[in-house]
């Protein structure tokens, strides 16, 4: 995983804050989603180009990186016969490093993998 630090620009210039959060919303929601082996590979590498086109400053890049990841949770039907997991630790790690460097200065970046601010509630033990 590349190194976050403040996005650089390109030709397309600085990736807007409305699509970094747009971005973090999706990253969410991807701690839900269910997979076969070889589509969890393919969001690896699709969250992988997201995090070059964020560090590079690359707009355009980010962006198509964004609708790609959400294309493969949209064109998923159910495979026979393979098993369907929630996403492989390499996956959720990736998902918290980019959640984090997305999400703006401040912001409560609480994951789906991760335990930060939750409270045990009556009947949970």
């Amino acid at each position: 995983m590349a190194t976050h630090t403040a996005a650089g620009t390109d030709a397309a210039g600085p990736i807007p804050a409305a699509l970094t959060t747009e971005a973090v919303l999706l990253l969410r929601d991807v701690y839900r989603w269910q997979h076969a082996d070889a589509q969890w590979a393919e969001v690896d590498d699709l969250l992988a180009t997201l995090d070059r086109a964020f560090v590079v400053g690359d707009a355009a890049g980010f962006r198509q990186a964004l609708v790609d990841v959400e294309f493969v949770q949209d064109r998923v039907s159910p495979v026979t016969g393979r098993p369907r997991t929630a996403p492989p630790p390499r996956t959720r790690d990736r998902l918290n490093q980019l959640v984090h460097a997305l999400a703006p200065p401040g912001t409560h970046t609480d994951t789906a993998g991760g335990t930060e601010g939750r409270h045990d509630r009556p009947g949970d033990r």
